[in-house]
């Protein structure tokens, strides 16, 4: 079954950090009186073929603002700024990732998938890694041709195999199902005769645990570090 991968990781105990977390709406986005949205002229729309399985093949969610945050890291600067991106859906070959029922009575989808993490900071130092994610979202899409529905992202979990020259471990959980937020709603609407736009987001609550590798950029950091933000999808332009 597809879920054995999913479950393969088991989410992190917490550390206390000397830390201080920080979030701020970034170019492109604005606030709307209760949550971060994407400013309509800042992303290309995911269009995809009408009666395409989500989640959608060919688009990604991004965050909706930049998240910053404080590592107290000798070697790096004193605000890093990540960025992330969610696509590459994929159901391996010869495994079912889709079934009825769920939370919200419709179906529940498992894929594998990359979540992409930029990190830089005002030095100018950047970096950009790929962590292989599995997850599992439930629907309230009780038919392929249902215009509108909500969403759960219900577990995400994924890390890096190995370590590098900066992070020793790097981990990724978010989902419901480990008490973070995760409600979401997609929305499907006609472009043309041949595609519709996926009008898709989650509210995501999701933390990263950091270790750093001794001897490189966060050398000495060593802890999960919390995040609340909304994930919209958009055309995968890599």
């Amino acid at each position: 079954m597809f879920s054995r991968a999913l479950f393969s990781l088991r989410p992190h105990s917490k550390k206390s950090l000397h830390a201080v977390l920080i979030v701020a709406i970034s170019l492109g986005a604005f606030w709307n009186g209760t949550s971060v949205v994407l400013a309509a002229a800042a992303i290309d729309p995911c269009v995809v073929p009408p009666g395409s399985p989500l989640p959608p093949v060919g688009c990604t969610y991004k965050t909706s603002h930049e998240l910053h945050a404080e590592l107290n890291a000798p070697g790096a600067g004193p605000v890093v700024f990540i960025d992330a991106e969610h696509g590459r859906f994929e159901c391996p070959p010869g495994l079912t990732c889709v079934f009825e029922g769920g939370n919200l009575g419709g179906q529940v989808d498992f894929a594998h998938s990359s979540v992409h993490l930029r990190f830089s900071d005002d030095s100018g130092w950047s970096k950009t890694i790929t962590v292989p994610t599995d997850f599992e979202v439930h629907t309230a899409q009780a038919q392929p041709t249902q215009a509108e529905f909500e969403t759960e992202m219900v577990r995400l979990l994924g890390a890096i195999a190995e370590g590098d020259e900066t992070f020793e471990v790097l981990e990724i959980t978010a989902g419901t199902a480990y008490g973070y937020k995760g409600d979401g709603f997609t929305q499907f609407e006609q472009h043309s005769d041949t595609g519709v736009i996926v009008n898709s987001h989650f509210n995501l609550g999701f933390s990263i645990r950091i270790v750093g590798t001794p001897g490189g950029r966060f050398d000495g950091v060593d802890g999960s570090f919390d995040f609340n933000t909304t994930v919209q999808a958009i055309a995968d332009n890599p």
